[in-house]
């Protein structure tokens, strides 16, 4: 689960097992997982300022990071600290869900691509990272 909040907003505040049972309850609420199945563990990470800041340029020094991590044999950035970039929740998902689908199924995917233009990532199609 992830929650946005400030560093000064209530819920950044509380403790992580306040956090943990919210998070749990939404779980349950949502049916994400079945009820029988039971949740034996916790983990609550803040991460402050998690956007990253563009300046002009930038994506110059950004080629070189994802060059060199592309050298790098098992691993997959995703997400906004894996990628270094501004992702919505939905973009790093779908980071995520393509990722799973490289290690499990050895699928293609160039994550890189996933949010690199001005259209919200809803309007493209999956199969649009996939180099067709």
């Amino acid at each position: 689960m992830e929650y946005w909040a400030f560093d000064n907003d209530s819920i950044w505040q509380e403790e992580d097992k306040t956090i943990a049972d919210i998070a749990i309850r939404e779980i349950r609420y949502l049916n994400l997982i079945p009820k029988e199945v039971s949740i034996l563990n916790s983990h609550v990470v803040r991460i402050p300022k998690c956007y990253p800041v563009y300046e002009k340029g930038y994506q110059i020094h950004l080629k070189k990071i994802e060059h060199y991590l592309n050298t790098i044999s098992n691993l997959i950035p995703i997400g906004r600290y894996g990628a270094f970039k501004y992702n919505n929740q939905d973009h790093s998902i779908l980071m995520g869900i393509l990722a799973a689908k490289r290690i499990a199924f050895g699928a293609k995917a160039d994550l890189w691509k996933v949010n690199t233009d001005t259209e919200y990532q809803e309007d493209a199609d999956v199969d649009d990272v996939f180099g067709k």
